[in-house]
């Protein structure tokens, strides 16, 4: 073959045949392992932490449009509700055992695909069914059982039999399956865990808050893959009561302290004095067993009845509180 000949062989070579072999290589997905539990709030202490990783997950997938900062914010919890409600997980926004096995399993059982030519160099998404489809049950909600009632703000034991395995979360969710709030997370060992029923930490991370009644499941999510429910029973706020009330008089000052002890005082509570004057409520504690509020500056000197109210129930107290004129003090 002359020297034109081979020149052109060398053409065709690099145009047909090359680009079709280079085309033919492995291409690497990111295997997505995520090391902690992470929720609203929460911000990476280092450079590439979890945070990012899903951040950077969620663009990929189409839920988040924001720039991956390394912080927990409103758009990425909205991100990963969408990401939770569309794969069949209970949408708490909280990324437990649950999520993040979801992520590894969606990410790392695929890792790569062979291309052709003209065959873009892309890998199909891993089809991974719902969880409650996934791994054998090796554990039962035991308690609370169905039509169960439970007290708001007295302490309750969640049990289960058998050993959801290590790092899962309890989580309450009413009788639709929408997750209301995270009532433990990150256990590993035991079967039963001690709640203040109707405490739970929000997902939007606002801090631990109360429930209303109503009818709810709790919903146990564990690192291999079960996803077990209770059945559905029902809480219910105490009586309001009235023990005592600590000082026996106080000035109609708008500002002083007055502590009642006793049960019932679901937030949000109100305290009427004479059944006219709406006193200050300053505090309601999270077991609904004291509440402090303050007189208002109106109300006129002498003894006055108090009037206990909230969307559960009432109490009058007919002996109620002296009332100081604040010059009296």
């Amino acid at each position: 073959m002359n020297k034109a000949g081979k020149f052109l062989q060398a053409v065709l070579l690099a145009i047909f045949i090359l680009p079709q072999f280079a085309a033919a290589q492995t291409v690497v997905v990111p295997c997505i392992n995520l090391t902690s539990d992470v929720s609203a709030g929460m911000t990476d202490a280092i450079t590439n932490g979890p945070i990012l990783e899903l951040q950077n997950f969620l663009v990929a997938q189409g839920f988040l449009s924001a720039t991956p900062n390394g912080h927990f914010g409103p758009a990425t919890l909205a991100a990963v509700t969408a990401f939770q409600s569309t794969n069949g997980i209970s949408a708490t926004g909280y990324v437990g055992p649950i999520t993040r096995g979801f992520i590894e399993n969606k990410t790392c059982s695929s890792t790569s695909a062979n291309t052709t030519a003209n065959t873009s160099a892309s890998v199909a998404p891993v089809n991974t069914p719902p969880m409650s489809t996934l791994s054998p049950q090796s554990f039962a909600v035991t308690a609370p059982s169905s039509n169960q009632t439970l007290t708001l703000g007295n302490d309750y034991t969640i049990q289960w039999s058998g050993n959801p395995g290590y790092n899962y979360t309890i989580i309450l969710e009413n009788q639709n399956g929408l997750g209301q709030g995270i009532i433990a997370s990150s256990l590993s060992t035991g079967n039963q865990y001690v709640w203040q029923v109707g405490q739970i930490f929000s997902p939007g991370g606002t801090g631990y808050q109360t429930v209303s009644s109503g009818t709810y499941q709790i919903h146990i999510e564990t690192a291999s893959g079960q996803d077990m429910y209770s059945g559905l029973f029902t809480i219910n706020a105490p009586a309001i009561t009235i023990n005592s009330i600590v000082p026996a008089s106080a000035p109609a000052d708008g500002k002083t302290a007055v502590v009642l002890f006793g049960s019932g005082f679901v937030n949000p509570t109100n305290v009427y004095i004479n059944g006219s004057y709406g006193a200050n409520v300053l505090f309601t504690s999270a077991d609904g067993k004291v509440i402090v509020f303050s007189v208002p500056i109106n109300v006129p000197a002498g003894s006055q009845s108090l009037y206990v109210s909230n969307e559960y129930g009432s109490y009058s107290n007919g002996e109620g509180i002296m009332v100081t004129s604040p010059t009296a003090q």
